[in-house]
């Protein structure tokens, strides 16, 4: 009888230990789904930059204006989302990027519009000036609004930036005891494969608290290019071509930073779009848009960054819904 009885109990037990660890991972997959589902969803909104951008260029209303829309969109449900699931760091450069895709959209559409400057190098079937009668005035209190967001968008930056430093001043000082020699490498690497859902479960990458060079967590780092950003479209809309190239070269070499440290096509396709602003500002403060080849070449690289962009959403099947199949390296996004 005591041998039945310790039999019955162990093999209750058994069966409590494997439905303790079903209910674990139904309850981690949804988790799980929706990581995989907003990389997916990053990438549709990223996907719109670029053709609200070539839309731009090519002074073209019915594909900036849908594209623009759209990440507004976007961008929007995904703050909205941001606010109640992400830390407040990441939240806040969220919601800058929104703030300076507003501005962005008011700039374009003012140009569109109002502009007063016929671009005769890109007459083509749909652009001859402006869409309405142009009227400067009409344009400049476009662009007004257009630095007023900017602006706002950057102060609140900034105070939060300050805040963040009083508030963390004994971490940092901490920091400097407790950093690894290589507080990126060894780090991001580890990160990275979270981020990915490659490598770490969705419980490690939650507990996982490295930091990009000790201060700040990759998320982050991969928006912090927001603020030279947004200082390129103030100086480049008060014509001020050496501190907008300045601060494009910066978000270019935080751009490959961040390619480099995670190597996903996405990250590349960021990088070709920066690229191709800077031609397309080159091509309008230096050039005064004399040669044809500069806008063709921001053309290429929006077009080219679009095509990767694209092909990451439709090629790339959910990890949820679809097992690896082979070796994990098959299934990278780029290297």
């Amino acid at each position: 009888m005591d041998g039945a009885t310790t039999h019955g109990q162990d093999a209750l037990q058994c069966l409590a230990l494997q439905l303790r660890n079903s209910i674990k991972s139904w309850k981690a997959k949804p988790a799980k789904s929706r990581r995989s589902q907003s990389h997916r969803v990053e990438s549709v909104w990223l996907l719109c930059w670029l053709l609200k951008d070539l839309g731009w260029v090519l002074l073209c209303g019915p594909l900036a204006w849908p594209a623009a829309l759209a990440a507004l969109t976007l961008q929007a449900q995904d703050v909205l989302q941001q606010w109640k699931n992400s830390p407040r760091d990441e939240w806040v450069h969220s919601l800058a990027i929104l703030g300076w895709l507003c501005g962005s959209s008011v700039w374009m559409t003012a140009q569109l519009l109002f502009e007063p400057v016929v671009h005769k190098g890109r007459a083509s079937p749909w652009y001859s000036g402006a869409i309405f009668t142009a009227n400067a005035e009409h344009y400049h209190w476009g662009v007004f609004l257009m630095q007023a967001i900017d602006i706002t968008t950057l102060l609140g930056l900034l105070g939060f930036y300050a805040m963040h430093l009083l508030d963390d001043a004994s971490i940092i000082t901490d920091w400097n005891w407790k950093a690894s020699a290589n507080p990126t490498g060894d780090i991001i690497r580890q990160r990275k494969a979270a981020m990915d859902d490659r490598g770490l479960p969705a419980s490690a990458a939650s507990n996982f608290e490295g930091l990009v060079f000790g201060v700040m967590k990759p998320e982050v780092y991969s928006k912090i290019f927001i603020m030279p950003w947004i200082l390129k479209d103030l100086f480049w809309v008060n014509q001020s071509f050496i501190p907008a190239i300045i601060c494009i070269l910066l978000v270019t070499v935080l751009m490959a930073d961040y390619f480099w440290l995670c190597k996903q096509w996405k990250n590349l396709a960021m990088l070709l779009w920066t690229t191709g602003s800077a031609v397309w500002l080159s091509n309008d403060l230096v050039m005064h848009e004399a040669e044809m080849w500069p806008l063709l070449l921001s053309i290429l690289f929006f077009a080219v960054a679009g095509c990767m962009l694209a092909g990451v959403i439709v090629a790339r099947p959910p990890r949820d819904d679809f097992p690896l199949m082979g070796s994990k390296e098959e299934h990278d996004p780029l290297l």
